[in-house]
């Protein structure tokens, strides 16, 4: 899917479920998600310290896990959050952790060469068994699951690719991908009408709001200073001699430096950096439906397995360890805050998982999230003028954020540059913000259309 999207559609009327549903978070229609990031102590909300060694400024993942592991090396490290920990993209993502990227490996072959291309593919299938054994070397209980993906074909020609690529695949990176054939699909799920599908046994799920407070918690433990509602306003340099190198500017005072990290992938503030036009918002949004009884949970899964469409404005959903269902996916690019991006969600929802309603199914949780995007559909790890920068990673946070967040630790406390594939990616700069809403408003009906036309006609 590419970067180009807006919310150009007519208001859809909100449906029964989010019309009148009690609970006070999703109504009118977006609300808190139903991760909780529920931090062992209180986090600060002042600057009690003025200088350390490394300032980080995102209390997401990246940033998380930087601190954490360099904090662990002996480092003095302070967290600056605008509004709380995994209160972005970190806390309000779906939980999967899996292999794969946006930018296809044919695309990637195609702009870098087969050798960088397999690399590529590489680290995304390694990032997520380096997630799962981090996870496990700070005993963090964030229930953890190997729960495997189904992805659905929605045409026939999607199928044959999969099939062309499970069989590549396997050759090249020895994945364990299987062809589910249309006759087989109701064997694993009774959603929709789809011409066959994929599935991956390596797909892991977490419950993201436990694996963010497990992160603050170690973090904190190990001597970091997170301080929460603290923006950075402006970032300056100290030309004294024998002071810190960065002078950070505040709601809460100044902070001093010597070395910078910017985490904030999809919440890119007004902060001058070099990545400031290289990454764009781009809207996602989730809906949890209460615990379902056992006929709707069979008829969405009886192998308990996460399941996705193989659409560019892809759906997806799994189970929840309390019996729910979470469900995802969007059909436009804006940052999508309004009412009527809630009901478009919920439309999709009843559109695609529809006779699960019939089963019982009730929506208990809507709530909006923002990803962070690059021209290339790949993400950036790199380091200019002494300011480290990690994000940009395309709706595959968990795992580019753990992985990204190990090195760059291993960068700053080591001084050595981590040698990845995506030092070979060339990320554009985009248009102006202003010019932006209207690029992306194009793409969403682009590809709305795409998806449409492709269905009705590939499967004549």
């Amino acid at each position: 899917m590419s970067l180009l999207a807006a919310d150009t559609v007519a208001t859809v009327d909100p449906a029964p479920a989010l019309r009148e549903h009690d609970n006070a978070r999703t109504r009118p229609a977006w609300g808190e998600p139903y991760w909780k990031v529920e931090p062992s102590a209180p986090l600060a909300t002042q600057l009690t310290k003025h200088t350390c060694d490394i300032a980080i400024v995102g209390g997401g993942l990246t940033g998380l896990i930087t601190a954490l592991l360099c904090a662990q090396q002996g480092a003095s490290v302070t967290v600056l959050d605008a509004a709380t920990p995994g209160a972005g993209a970190s806390g309000r993502n779906a939980g999967f952790v899996t292999p794969g990227l946006t930018s296809s490996h044919v695309v990637c072959k195609q702009r870098y060469g087969e050798a960088v291309a397999d690399a590529l593919w590489r680290f995304s299938i390694d990032a997520v068994d380096e997630t799962r054994q981090l996870i496990a070397d700070q005993h963090i209980d964030c229930g953890l699951r190997r729960t495997g993906r189904l992805t659905l074909a929605n045409t026939r020609a999607h199928h044959e690719r999969m099939r062309r690529w499970s069989v590549f695949s396997a050759e090249r990176f020895q994945t364990q991908l299987s062809i589910v054939d249309q006759a087989d699909v109701p064997a694993y799920t009774s959603v929709g009408d789809h011409a066959g599908g994929m599935l991956d046994p390596t797909t892991l799920t977490i419950d993201s709001g436990r694996y963010v407070s497990g992160l603050v918690d170690r973090a904190t433990a190990a001597g970091v200073t997170i301080v929460t509602d603290c923006e950075v306003r402006e970032i300056g340099s100290n030309a004294a001699p024998g002071d810190h190198r960065f002078v950070l500017k505040t709601g809460l005072g100044e902070l001093r430096a010597n070395t910078l990290v910017l985490a904030i992938n999809g919440y890119m503030p007004g902060l001058e950096s070099a990545w400031r036009r290289q990454v764009i918002p781009v809207g996602s949004g989730l809906i949890a439906c209460a615990p379902l009884p056992d006929e709707a949970r069979n008829w969405f899964s009886p192998r308990g397995l996460a399941i996705e469409t193989s659409e560019n404005f892809k759906r997806y959903a799994r189970l929840l360890p309390d019996g729910g269902l979470l469900f995802g996916g969007r059909d436009s690019l804006l940052p999508p805050e309004s009412q009527k991006s809630s009901a478009r969600l919920e439309y999709r929802l009843r559109d695609w998982l529809g006779p699960a309603f019939e089963h019982g199914m009730k929506i208990s949780h809507a709530w909006p999230g923002r990803l962070g995007f690059t021209s290339a559909q790949l993400p950036i790890l790199a380091q200019s003028d002494g300011v480290y920068f990690a994000g940009g990673y395309c709706g595959h946070g968990i795992p580019f954020s753990n992985a990204f967040g190990q090195r760059l630790a291993r960068w700053i406390t080591s001084g050595e540059r981590p040698d990845t594939p995506f030092a070979h990616v060339t990320h554009r700069a985009l248009p102006a913000r202003s010019l932006t809403q209207p690029l992306l408003a194009m793409a969403t009906l682009y590809y709305r259309g795409y998806d449409h036309l492709e269905r009705i006609w590939l499967n004549r």
